[in-house]
């Protein structure tokens, strides 16, 4: 081995130098913890319904300009990371673009990307934000039901939508890593690695008994 890469921040360091090796370290050890977190909870390892939606978030300084970019809707400027998960909430394909791409735009890649991995889903839930010409598109070419989850005109205040609130719950828990609360990433695919690595965190802390909540910070009020 060579000497220069003999401490562990070195090493940890030369693997997140490479793209593809990140993903070949990422994936199959979320893919593994999510199955056994899954068959924990009485579900099938292979999903057949999954929830789509995205997430802005800030960027910092040294991230490209060719890579980011303005989300006028959310006042946001950075990069936006789009999520696919299963019922349970556990991330099945990410994909981390500017934050100025629409999400029906991202949701072609998006939804090739977990019908290329999961061939088993045959049901996606999305919001308005995925209405249009998508839902015939992931009809025709991927034969996958893209069924937009409405908000009821009659409602006034914040509501929960039903199935749609799973995914708003992953990217809460995402937003709890450091790693993911701003993003400092130069390259996309990192950040996407990083998703993954935080899910990782996430799994293995519910195998192992841990509360749910391990990742705040702050310590636990005092009992009265």
């Amino acid at each position: 081995m060579d000497d220069a890469l003999a401490e562990p921040a070195d090493l940890v360091g030369a693997l997140f130098a490479t793209t593809p090796e990140v993903d070949r370290a990422a994936r199959p050890v979320q893919l593994a913890a999510g199955t056994k977190l899954v068959e924990h909870h009485g579900r099938k390892a292979d999903p057949t319904a999954a929830v789509v939606d995205s997430q802005s978030v800030r960027a910092a300084s040294n991230i490209p300009r060719s890579t980011s970019g303005w989300d006028g809707g959310k006042n946001v400027g950075g990069r936006k990371r789009h999520v696919v998960v299963d019922c349970l909430g556990l991330v099945l394909a990410v994909l981390v673009t500017a934050a100025i791409m629409q999400d029906r735009h991202a949701a072609v890649p998006l939804l090739t990307r977990l019908r290329d991995r999961y061939f088993s889903i045959r049901l996606v839930w999305a919001d308005s934000g995925y209405a249009g010409r998508l839902v015939d598109w992931a009809a025709d070419k991927l034969t996958l039901t893209l069924q937009i989850v409405k908000r009821s005109d009659d409602t006034t205040g914040f509501v929960v939508l039903p199935r749609w609130w799973v995914v708003e719950r992953t990217l809460s828990w995402l937003v709890r890593s450091r790693r993911l609360a701003r993003d400092v990433e130069t390259l996309p695919a990192m950040h996407e690695s990083m998703v993954l690595w935080s899910m990782t965190m996430l799994i293995s802390a519910r195998l192992a008994g841990r509360r749910r909540d391990a990742f705040l910070t702050r310590p636990p009020a005092p009992a009265p």
